[in-house]
Formats: C-alpha cells, structure tokens, sequence
C-alpha cells in the first residue's frame, strides 16, 4: 500500500494505492491548512538561522541549549513575548546563581540575541 499526501489551498488530500487499479481517497477540509505547512518550532528556526550562516555543529549545540535554558528559566514563555528586562534577569541569575564566569554569559547573550534578531525579528531595544 502507497501513500501520496497533497496540500492543495484548505484541502489535504490523502490517496491510498492498495494495488494497481484501486484506490481510496480521503479529502480533509482545514482553514488552517490554508495558511500552508506549518511553521517550525522556535528552535527549529534558531538552528536553521545557524546552519544559514555555516557557523560550526558546536555552536549550533550551544546556541541551542541557551536559547532552551532561557526559555525554561521563564517558565516556557514564548520569547517574543519577553524582552530586555527578561534577558537581564537571566543573565544576572548565571552570574549569582548558576556562578558562571564573564565569557559564558557572554555566549549566552550571543544566543539570546541570535534568537531575538535573526529569529524574531526584534530589537531588544536598551542597554542589557
């Protein structure tokens, strides 16, 4: 049995070959289909930006985790819905907390602003 999988406009159409000759079809009707596939995950996005930009698999692992780390340490709340004071926090909280040295917190906020400009498009706006 083969499987042939269509988006066309609202409408995913599914086509079943169960043999030569015969075939079972199955439309689904979706608005939101209609906006097209949907869009990666957040971090999906972050390490598509990475791989644009043929930065190493290293860097993309920690940028990676970073980003993660961040996201986790305000209670998974989408970034784009947070912004510098977010940011200080949590690096401010590596620092006293987590008891990192100054270069890690510097690739931290690499991450960070990696994710923030490239990814969503916003400006962190102020001084971190």
């Amino acid at each position: 049995m083969f499987q042939d999988t269509i988006y066309h406009g609202k409408f995913l159409i599914i086509q079943y070959r169960l043999g030569k000759k015969q075939s079972l079809i199955k439309i689904y009707h979706s608005p939101q289909l209609s906006m097209g596939r949907p869009q990666p995950r957040l971090i999906d996005q972050v390490r598509q930006v990475i791989r644009t930009k043929h930065y190493s698999i290293r860097t993309e692992e920690s940028s990676v985790n970073w980003d993660h780390r961040f996201i986790l340490f305000r209670n998974k709340r989408h970034p784009a819905q947070m912004g510098t004071a977010e940011v200080e926090a949590f690096l401010s909280d590596l620092a006293v907390n987590g008891k990192v040295a100054a270069p890690i917190q510097n690739q931290a906020f690499s991450a960070i602003l990696l994710l923030y400009k490239e990814v969503l498009k916003q400006d962190l706006g102020g001084e971190i």
